[in-house]
């Protein structure tokens, strides 16, 4: 996903399937655009609903400091979406407008950009398939060792693919939690518990098919041992490990 700053191209992370044909908006900050008739500041302009001047920001591109942004974004019509924070920043979110998740250091940049000049603009570009794949990687938001209760255990728990996967979605379920979404899908690409837990449910009884006692994984990047836990499974070469032993 990218985005073009004037003359200057930022790269980030969303789902938009959105078409802005290159052209360029004019560039806002949420903080700028605080609703005051309604008693809001510019503190509160960047999270709370109604707290946006929509004279401010219809119609322009916008550039906020948190997720709770996008609904209110939506609502006042606003024609893109700009998200700094590092807490998504690993996650495709699709959202009802063009969007994308920043890292700090390049919101920063365009913050500084939007009060350098006397029209700041900018656009946003449809979602491109990366294909240099990371995986492996436990994402940013995943709880780290040890455990909290038992110190001597750093992270027992497995990896398993649970980030953007591509799974079946109900015509019936919106694709976000955002008020006055409308789009429907027969496919959609999320993640959680939900996304990992078919493949290690899958992988746990094609291994117990063969040997119905073992359980195994395999390691991974020890740049983040303290992440992985007993590593990522891997249920082809589980059946032959060369080794078993009883960890009970």
């Amino acid at each position: 996903m990218r985005i073009i700053i004037s003359l200057v191209h930022v790269q980030g992370t969303s789902l938009n399937n959105f078409d802005l044909k290159g052209e360029l908006y004019p560039l806002i900050y949420s903080r700028d655009a605080p609703n005051k008739e309604a008693g809001f500041d510019g503190d509160s302009s960047r999270n709370w609903i109604n707290s946006l001047d929509e004279k401010l920001v219809k119609g322009k591109k916008f550039l906020c400091e948190g997720n709770e942004e996008a609904s209110e974004a939506f609502r006042v019509g606003v024609v893109g979406l700009l998200i700094q924070g590092t807490t998504y920043i690993n996650v495709a979110y699709s959202f009802p407008l063009p969007a994308c998740y920043l890292h700090t250091k390049d919101a920063t940049k365009i913050r500084k950009y939007i009060h350098s000049k006397r029209t700041p603009t900018a656009t946003i570009f449809k979602t491109n398939e990366l294909r240099e794949s990371l995986a492996p990687v436990v994402p940013s938001f995943s709880g780290r060792g040890p455990n909290n209760v038992t110190l001597e255990i750093l992270k027992p728990d497995l990896t398993a693919r649970g980030v953007d996967i591509i799974a079946s979605w109900s015509p019936l379920s919106l694709i976000s939690e955002i008020l006055g979404e409308n789009r429907t899908l027969e496919f959609n690409i999320v993640l959680g518990t939900s996304m990992s837990c078919p493949h290690v449910s899958g992988a746990t009884w094609y291994i117990k098919s063969f040997h119905s006692t073992w359980s195994t994984a395999k390691q991974m990047s020890q740049d983040a041992k303290f992440a992985y836990g007993a590593g990522q499974i891997d249920p082809v070469k589980a059946l032959n490990p060369g080794m078993v032993y009883d960890a009970t």
